[in-house]
């Protein structure tokens, strides 16, 4: 097994330890902080910085990810992009996008035409990437992805700026101690949460992030209830995040109220088997499978956000 298959390996571990283990679990936790100890001795530190001190200067903050595309994260970092102060801050947005789309462009066009830079930066080894992020003298470097696919968790292992903090793209700590702050809110992360992170939580006020809608999304519909007569439960997402715990949820919801159907959509679905496991599934709980839809992968984003509009609750 080559070097990168083993930590992409064992970061899709984390990932999946997510669905399984609830997050207060010790095994969770433990599991993250023992991966960003070996992780870290992959890599060198860096323990000083030469950002000018100057405290008239614009903060330089830089944002790195490789889902500046049409991708869930970008729905959520579009708007700081967007609306982001480059009067009084110098942005640095590095890009580790594997292939562009139309959305990479008009974040690309705007951050620049904003007075931002914009660094591409995939296929470049993280270390040189850490290195980068040095010459461009950032002082607060914020990732948006975690353990999920494409990351540069490497980078961030060097600790190349001198505040590191990660947002948006994962629901945990990442276990990595170069990491100082997780941004969420009171919400996500309340005051007394059992959940342990090796980061400080930083709590932004009433939520931490904010939804940009896609324009493939069209206006807002009637709820389909007023036509059909009965309610629609939904949930398009990624089969490994529907657990035994959630369908029994699902099934004694769908029991509750009458007439009542679900449709759930997710790529495994294209199989037979998979669709007759889940429904066999849901039968064994008390729903009858003739009040549940199957979708699978829909191609075009614009047909995907239109069929948002077959329920009511999701």
């Amino acid at each position: 097994m080559k070097f990168s298959q083993a930590i992409n390996f064992l970061q899709n571990r984390l990932l999946a330890m997510n669905y399984i283990n609830e997050g207060s679990d010790d095994k969770l936790f433990e599991a993250h902080r023992e991966w960003g100890m070996r992780f870290m001795k992959l890599y060198p530190q860096y323990t000083s910085w030469d950002n000018p001190k100057d405290m008239e200067r614009p903060l330089v903050i830089g944002y790195v990810s490789p889902d500046y595309i049409t991708h869930s994260v970008s729905y959520f970092i579009e708007a700081p992009l967007f609306f982001h102060d480059y009067t009084n801050y110098k942005v640095i947005v590095y890009s580790g996008v594997v292939k562009a789309d139309a959305k990479t462009h008009k974040f690309k066009d705007r951050v620049l035409k904003k007075g931002g830079l914009w660094r591409d930066i995939y296929g470049i080894d993280e270390k040189k990437v850490a290195s980068m992020v040095r010459e461009d003298k950032v002082d607060i470097l914020v990732e948006l992805t975690g353990h999920t696919a494409n990351n540069k968790l490497g980078m961030m292992a060097c600790r190349p700026a001198p505040i590191q903090a990660t947002w948006i793209g994962y629901p945990n700590t990442t276990g990595l101690p170069t990491i100082d702050y997780r941004i969420t809110d009171a919400l996500a992360d309340p005051l007394d949460t059992k959940q342990k992170h090796v980061e400080e939580l930083v709590r932004l006020p009433k939520c931490f992030l904010c939804y940009t809608p896609s324009p493939d999304a069209g206006p807002v519909c009637p709820t389909p209830a007023l036509s059909n007569g009965f309610i629609t439960f939904g949930s398009f997402n990624n089969l490994a995040k529907i657990t035994p715990k959630v369908l029994k949820v699902w099934a004694r919801i769908l029991c509750a109220v009458p007439n009542s159907r679900l449709v759930v959509k997710c790529k495994p679905f294209c199989s037979d088997s998979v669709r007759q496991r889940f429904l066999s599934i849901l039968e064994q709980l008390g729903l009858e499978p003739l009040r549940v839809d199957l979708l699978p992968l829909i191609l075009l984003n614009h047909d995907h956000m239109q069929a948002y509009s077959l329920m009511d609750i999701r």
